[in-house]
């Protein structure tokens, strides 16, 4: 009896050595990486974090109790709520997540972190906490705003001259300095053409750079969408009808009132339809439908196109990115259409398959957000 008990001491002795010795291990890991790491239970307290975190806070170690203490905004300089930080997401939703934060607050100088989060568990899946690591990017966002800056300012310079060559070209063609002929007519209305497609996309770098320095404020009102949604596509009727493409609008009659702005809605609304038509072979159709969503109302474009392979759908809503289907363009539309559904609070998807045509989906909530 006494030996078994010495042995199985001298067990336990070796076990906890074991254990203590993975636990250094793993400490000395979580040390040697150059990014913050913050280790925290399911209630959220810190459980564990290294020397990098408390350098990118310009803190002492252990001041941090708690990572709801962190002071995180948005790029527009909001407070975050905590639930909707990646670190609650982790943890509630038992999903890696990761997105961009402001620091700011006491014994922190304002910059920018890239947080990703993850849950953990044990073994038989038991939920123990998350794991964050946290990165300063503030240099780098630095230089994306100066090269954004850079694009902002040549793109508006452009704008004015541009406007006004639309504008003079516009009267000579009206003939207000002179008769023209067939042929001077013909070469006028190309050069008009071309002078409004490059005013268009300077309008678009504009307008996409608003949004991703935080500066394009909504002007949100009570809309109704089935109603805004046929006016919206009006203009593009005479196109399908020139290809003999039909075009239908399906919206419920449940359709509460959706609080949007309508100027920058109807930019993604006019987008999705053109690129539909466009890739929708002549006789096709083109049908849009409306309906309610868990809070939110979806709008689902789809055609009846060559449709899109899976690993080309990737890359449609990624700027300067084109899949072959749609690579007639610049790269910006379907890119400037998620910056305006996400501005909503909504989101945008494809879903398409090679030969059966392709539907794009956004959803627009029913309620301001935060």
């Amino acid at each position: 009896m006494r030996e078994r008990i010495g042995a199985e001491a001298e067990a336990n002795r070796r076990l906890l050595a074991n254990l203590t010795a993975e636990k250094d291990k793993l400490e000395l890991v979580i040390e040697a990486i150059a990014e913050g790491v913050l280790v925290y239970d399911a209630s959220g307290r810190l459980r564990t974090a290294n020397r990098a975190l408390w350098s990118l806070l310009d803190s002492p170690p252990g001041t941090l109790a708690h990572w709801r203490a962190l002071r995180l905004r948005d790029a527009l300089g909001e407070p975050v709520a905590s639930e909707r930080t990646v670190f609650e997401r982790a943890v509630g939703e038992g999903i890696l997540a990761s997105d961009l934060y402001r620091l700011d607050g006491p014994g922190a100088q304002p910059r920018v972190l890239q947080i990703t989060a993850a849950p953990l568990r044990t073994g038989e899946g038991e939920l123990l906490g998350g794991v964050a690591v946290l990165r300063d990017v503030t240099a780098q966002k630095e230089s994306e705003r100066l090269r954004d800056d850079f694009v902002a300012t040549l793109t508006h310079d452009l704008r004015t001259p541009l406007l006004a060559a639309v504008q003079t070209l516009g009267f000579t063609l009206e003939g207000q300095y002179g008769p023209l002929s067939d042929g001077q007519q013909q070469i006028l209305l190309a050069v008009i053409e071309s002078h409004r497609a490059l005013l268009g996309l300077v309008e678009s770098l504009l307008t996409i750079y608003r949004y991703e320095a935080g500066r394009m404020r909504l002007r949100k009102e009570p809309t109704d969408l089935a109603a805004f949604v046929g006016q919206c596509i009006e203009e593009l009727r005479p196109l399908a009808q020139n290809r003999n493409q039909t075009l239908l609008v399906e919206a419920s009659r449940t359709l509460p009132p959706v609080p949007c702005d309508r100027q920058q809605l109807r930019r993604v609304i006019v987008n999705l339809v053109d690129n539909a038509l466009k890739f929708t072979p002549t006789g096709g159709r083109v049908h849009l439908r409306l309906e309610p969503c868990e809070g939110a109302v979806r709008v689902a474009v789809h055609d009846t196109g060559r449709g899109i392979s899976p690993e080309k759908s990737a890359l449609l809503f990624v700027r300067f990115a084109q899949a072959e289907s749609y690579a007639t363009g610049t790269g910006l539309g379907l890119y400037l259409c998620r910056q305006v559904i996400e501005a909503h609070g909504g989101r945008i998807w494809a879903e398409s398959e090679p030969g059966l045509g392709s539907t794009f989906y956004f959803t627009l909530p029913l309620a301001e957000g935060p």
